[in-house]
């Protein structure tokens, strides 16, 4: 039975305090423990997403150089990184704010701007052939000289 069958709107409210008070009490649980289900489920979810968070926070202020090349930036999607090339942006908060753009695609262009600063970049696969030669001929002349 519904409270609206049993009570009408000029009923007084000490007659609705009894049931108001079991219906809010059973209610009340029954979201209290979906809550802490939920909290439950997916709290690790939840603090890695806030420690990313607080990361890019840290690197918001990051300038971009202006000749980023984020064409060869691997793990962003084609309209994103066509976005970055027109939109130029001077720092990681303006790229954040472009349309579309996602937290893990700034994180890919944080780690691809660390690897640039630290020399570590991926090269062209025909460039790795060259270093290989180079080697292998450093190689056989010290073996020579050796002889």
């Amino acid at each position: 039975m519904c409270i609206r069958d049993r009570y009408s709107v000029d009923t007084p409210i000490d007659g609705l305090t009894g049931l108001l008070s079991e219906a809010l009490q059973t209610e009340l649980l029954k979201q209290v423990d979906e809550q802490v289900s939920i909290h439950i489920k997916y709290q690790g979810y939840i603090d890695r997403q806030q420690d990313e968070i607080e990361k890019l926070k840290r690197h918001e202020d990051t300038a971009l150089p202006e000749n980023l090349d984020y064409a060869s930036m691997q793990g962003l999607s084609n309209e994103l990184k066509q976005k970055l090339l027109d939109a130029r942006p001077e720092n990681l908060s303006r790229a954040s704010r472009l349309p579309g753009m996602t937290p893990a695609a700034i994180s890919l262009i944080l780690v691809y701007l660390k690897k640039s600063k630290s020399g570590i970049r991926k090269t062209d696969p025909s460039d790795n052939k060259e270093s290989i030669e180079s080697i292998e001929s450093k190689k056989s002349e010290a073996v020579r000289r050796a002889s």
